[in-house]
């Protein structure tokens, strides 16, 4: 059995991006898990069979333990949950900013407001000193 090194989060993350990389829906995630996981490890033959509604609340992060059932969906992604928790802020949050360039890319006014705002956030997250009360 796996130890858990990852958050919650990045467990979906991790779910999420390996369901985009094999090309697969929730359901074929599912029928493929039922119909092999037997066969590929013996340690998770007492473990219920997935459901679409467990894998989606796993790859949308609405599930609070990692029970035996994530660590098996996990395992048979190919999901390392052992490896030493090195988070990538960039890799956790590639997909918003992906949607976000695709938002932005097609107004120039917003985008200009959108460079204002954020480059607000990255002086607000790393002043250290200075005003509290200030309205960017």
């Amino acid at each position: 059995m796996n130890t858990c090194n990852l958050t919650n989060y990045e467990i979906s993350v991790a779910v999420k991006k390996a369901l985009k990389q094999k090309q697969w829906s929730v359901r074929h995630c599912c029928k493929m898990y039922n119909e092999n996981i037997q066969l590929i490890d013996s340690n998770y033959q007492n473990i219920n069979p997935l459901d679409k509604d467990f894998v989606q609340r796993v790859r949308n992060n609405k599930f609070s333990v990692v029970t035996k059932r994530v660590v098996a969906l996990c395992d048979f992604l190919g999901i390392d949950l052992k490896r030493n928790k090195v988070v990538n802020c960039v890799t956790l949050l590639e997909d918003e900013f992906i949607k976000f360039e695709k938002i932005i890319s097609n107004n120039p006014l917003l985008e200009e407001k959108a460079r204002k705002l954020l480059k607000n956030i990255i002086d607000v997250i790393t002043c250290e000193e200075g005003p509290k009360n200030e309205i960017y």
